[in-house]
């Protein structure tokens, strides 16, 4: 790893500080607490038969992560809905969360109107833009986040506004033990901001994104945490690192994906396999990843098993602490491939054709 070359060229090509967005995570959940808090405890919304989360991008992965982590405890059924429609199973009573950073995501703006049209309750979280607009004049519950960020480089505001209205409304969720368990976020994170974005040889993050930059990175996972991590890794490899990269999970991939090693394959041969674990796992699934880690060794260009083994975390730091090492990989990957990892330039480009047809 030639890490003196990377942090030299690193101070010219992350020029809008995509690296400060990710060192300050610990901070963002703080002050994102402090902003959701009191808006979800202001929600009122009858009794609710389902909760369906609007958004796409980073500003629907906070959804993701909320449901993964309270998957054994909710009572409510949970769905992420990355459309311009709603499924026809959500009903009157069922709550509508639009999640926009910009506020003008046509896909989220579609599902909303859809909702108001089908008499669902729905709730707006954004920084303006037409979604705040429609908020405000339809009376609609409006949480404004702070400008500034990438929607990608905002989940902890995006996470905790959709956690916190989410668990008010199911009740089989304390709102107040979950906003305690967030508030906690901060400091499991805050030592990890530190040493896995420092330009050190020994720094995980470093060490993957040298080891994915040049290869097709596909991460997998089997509990809920980190199936969430897995696909929150692959979309900010994407957008940060501006590779390709892709996600599946266990025990599925041992029905049909993993017949795709057999044999000498030259694809195999540029994949980068990652394992991202967690102390939750069902055993039968542990040993699954064993079998294709072993079976795939010699098949695939490079291969790395993230195991969270932090001393008792809990599933919600636990599913951090995976995002949050991908989130510092990504960075790196950046630099090590030579881009700026803040620009989206292809998602530019395609709002600007869509805006013309």
């Amino acid at each position: 790893m030639n890490i003196a070359t990377w942090r030299e060229s690193a101070a010219e090509l992350d020029a809008r500080d995509m690296r400060g967005h990710i060192a300050r995570l610990p901070e963002q959940i703080s002050e994102a607490v402090t902003r959701s808090a009191p808006f979800a405890d202001s929600v009122r919304a009858g009794k609710a038969s389902a909760i369906a989360v609007l958004g796409m991008g980073g500003s629907a992965m906070g959804a993701d992560l909320a449901a993964a982590y309270t998957a054994d405890r909710r009572a409510l059924p949970w769905v992420t809905l990355r459309d311009y429609t709603l499924p026809a199973w959500l009903d009157r009573r069922a709550v509508a969360i639009a999640s926009s950073y910009s506020g003008n995501t046509e896909e989220t703006l579609a599902a909303y109107e859809e909702a108001r049209r089908r008499g669902l309750t729905t709730i707006a979280v954004t920084t303006g833009g037409r979604l705040g607009e429609l908020a405000r004049a339809n009376g609609d519950p409006l949480l404004e986040l702070p400008t500034g960020f990438p929607p990608r480089a905002a989940l902890g505001h995006s996470f905790t506004a959709v956690a916190l209205v989410a668990a008010r409304l199911d009740p089989g969720l304390d709102a107040a033990r979950e906003g305690e368990a967030i508030a906690r976020l901060p400091e499991a994170l805050a030592p990890l901001a530190r040493d896995w974005l420092a330009w050190d040889e020994g720094n995980p993050a470093l060490e993957i994104a040298a080891g994915v930059a040049e290869r097709l990175a596909v991460m997998y996972a089997g509990h809920p945490i980190g199936v969430a991590a897995a696909r929150r890794w692959k979309t900010q490899l994407n957008e940060n690192g501006k590779i390709p990269a892709y996600w599946s999970e266990f025990p599925e991939h041992n029905h049909n994906e993993i017949v795709g090693f057999e044999g000498e394959s030259p694809a195999a041969a540029r994949l980068a396999l990652i394992y991202l674990e967690t102390p939750w796992e069902n055993p039968r699934v542990v040993q699954r990843m064993d079998f294709v880690h072993s079976a795939c060794r010699d098949v695939v260009g490079w291969q790395r098993r993230v195991r969270d083994e932090a001393l008792a975390p809990t599933p919600l730091e636990s599913m951090f602490r995976l995002c949050y090492l991908g989130d510092c990989a990504s960075f790196f990957t950046s630099i090590v491939t030579g881009r700026d990892p803040t620009p989206v330039a292809s998602i530019d480009r395609l709002k600007s054709v869509l805006s013309k047809a």
